[in-house]
C-alpha cells in the first residue's frame, strides 16, 4: 500500500482550488490538472508499506494534540521541472499548521517509520507537466483565503489506469482544546 496523511478540504474551499486550476488551465499548453477528489494538502508521504504497519500509524496519528485551526491559503506558484512545471496553491506556515506536522512526522517517526528528509513547504498540488513554465507574464495572481481544517485523512494511493486515485483509510478528528480526544474512524476500503 502506498500511503500518506493528508489534510482535506471541504467544497467551498474545493471550489476555490479548481478555479485557481482554471487559471492556469487558460494559459498553459499542456499540463495534467488534478482532479478535484484528489486535492489535499501532505502532511507526511510514508511510500509503500504493508498493512500491518496500520495499526502503528493508528497510534501515531492518535497521540498527536489536534485542535481545530484554519489553514491560509496566500500564493500560487510552481516547482520547476524538465518536462513542465508543477503548479500548487500554497499556505502560509502558520505556527499551527507547522506544529501539526511536526508533532505528526515525530509521532511517526517514534513508531519507527522513515520520512524524506526535506523542509516541509505546505501546499496543494493543482497541475504537474505544465507548460510554459512562465504562464503569467505580468506576475501571479493574488491567491488569499482561508479554509477551515478539522481532520487528518491516512490516505492510500491507487493508480487506476493512467489516473491515481487516493483511498481514506482512517480518519483524526480535531478536538478542540478543553474537550475529550477523538476516536480514529475506520473508513470502508473501496473495493479493488
Amino acid at each position: 500500500m502506498r500511503l500518506f496523511f493528508a489534510v482535506p478540504f471541504g467544497e467551498e474551499t474545493l471550489d476555490r482550488l479548481c478555479a485557481a486550476q482554471e487559471l492556469l488551465r487558460a494559459r498553459a499548453n499542456r499540463g495534467r490538472f488534478s482532479p478535484r477528489e484528489n486535492l489535499h494538502l501532505t502532511l507526511a508521504f510514508l511510500g509503500e508499506l504493508p498493512p500491518s504497519r496500520l495499526d502503528a500509524l493508528d497510534r501515531a496519528v492518535k497521540s498527536i494534540p489536534f485542535p481545530p485551526f484554519e489553514a491560509k491559503f496566500d500564493r500560487l506558484g510552481c516547482f520547476r521541472r524538465p518536462g513542465g512545471s508543477i503548479w500548487w496553491a500554497g499556505l502560509r506556515p502558520t505556527p499551527q499548521l507547522l506544529a501539526i506536522q511536526r508533532s505528526l512526522s515525530d509521532a511517526l517517526q517514534r513508531e519507527g517509520f522513515s520520512l524524506e528528509d526535506r523542509r516541509f513547504v505546505p501546499h496543494v498540488t493543482l497541475a504537474r507537466q505544465v507548460e510554459p513554465d512562465h504562464l503569467f507574464p505580468d506576475g501571479v495572481p493574488a491567491l488569499r483565503f482561508s479554509a477551515p481544517v478539522g481532520s487528518i485523512v491516512l490516505m492510500e494511493s491507487r493508480r487506476e489506469g493512467p489516473m491515481m486515485r487516493y483511498f481514506p483509510l482512517l480518519t483524526r478528528h480535531a478536538v478542540p482544546p478543553g474537550t475529550q480526544p477523538s476516536h480514529i474512524t475506520p473508513k470502508e476500503r473501496n473495493s479493488r
